[in-house]
């Protein structure tokens, strides 16, 4: 799986949250009914014409809140202001391994996260930095093998 090591200084994300449990994986469950609710209630349009930061790219930001909780943003980097109802996560300056995960969706990103963590973090020196998890959807058609999701992971 390709990547690359990157520092980023803070990232601010806009958008919308949502909180899950994930005893059990239950998030996996919830986070796509999210992400297809916010297509069809027009609120992702919406995110979208916010970004004009990097990550360039619809955000899925998972930042665990304690040990059975998960916040999950759908979000835009942007410095443009929070529209009302929305909202907005900082995440500090880190150091990121950025991977792409290629392949139509789900599959890539659950593929790509269990590399990540079931491999790539046993024999890359690194641990997981004190930050969200991002996935971050490009341009193109996600039901497609060569679609493009980037994950982000903090790393120390």
């Amino acid at each position: 799986m390709q990547y690359e090591i990157v520092t980023k200084p803070q990232i601010r994300l806009v958008g919308l949250k949502k909180s899950f449990c994930c005893i059990n994986n239950e998030q996996q469950t919830h986070i796509p009914k999210m992400w297809d609710e916010l297509f069809q209630n027009g609120q992702a349009n919406q995110i979208e014409a916010l970004i004009n930061q990097t990550p360039a790219g619809l955000v899925g930001a998972c930042l665990m809140t304690d040990d059975t909780t998960v916040d999950y943003y759908i979000a835009a980097a942007t410095d443009l202001p929070v529209p009302s109802g929305f909202d907005e996560i900082i995440l500090e300056e880190s150091k990121w391994v950025v991977f792409k995960a290629v392949g139509a969706l789900p599959t890539s990103v659950h593929n790509g996260f269990a590399y990540i963590y079931g491999q790539w973090f046993q024999t890359s020196g690194y641990e997981h930095g004190n930050n969200a998890d991002l996935e971050v959807y490009l341009e193109g058609d996600p039901t497609k093998d060569d679609y493009v999701t980037e994950l982000w992971i903090a790393i120390q």
